[in-house]
């Protein structure tokens, strides 16, 4: 028992490590956006041609549906199917032409494969032995 406890309060302490670095980073991509955005005003008034990545490369840095929807619920559990929708519609890296059904899917994939669970009133959650695989 005592055993398990270190191990909870380890993990517990780890995953407010991750928050917390989370959160900078997160800053950090806020500050260098608003950069980008300065630059880029400044590239059209001056005629610079943008060297933009192409649309590839930045949707390779997107988190692909199924991680998403773990990390979205892991941080956020209980929402409804249409707000897991509605947050990652835009936030997932995919060539499919409708995201709303992709991502629809795959919530209902991992519910039936039992890694997300339905409570009361449909809100999602990841079930426990997921959350030590996010990541």
């Amino acid at each position: 028992m005592a055993q398990q406890k270190v191990l909870q309060q380890a993990v517990l302490r780890r995953l407010r490590e991750i928050t917390k670095e989370r959160k900078r980073l997160e800053r950090e991509v806020e500050a260098l956006d608003g950069e980008y955005a300065a630059m880029q005003l400044l590239a059209e008034r001056y005629g610079v041609a943008d060297q933009a990545p192409p649309a590839r490369a930045i949707a390779a840095k997107l988190p692909k549906p199924t991680e998403a929807v773990i990390a979205l619920l892991t941080k956020e559990p209980g929402l409804m199917t249409r707000d897991v929708v509605e947050r990652l519609e835009n936030a997932i890296a995919t060539d499919s032409n409708k995201p709303r059904r992709l991502i629809r899917s795959t919530v209902e994939v991992l519910r039936r494969r039992g890694k997300l669970a339905k409570g009361e009133g449909g809100a999602l959650t990841v079930v426990p032995s997921q959350l030590m695989r996010v990541g």
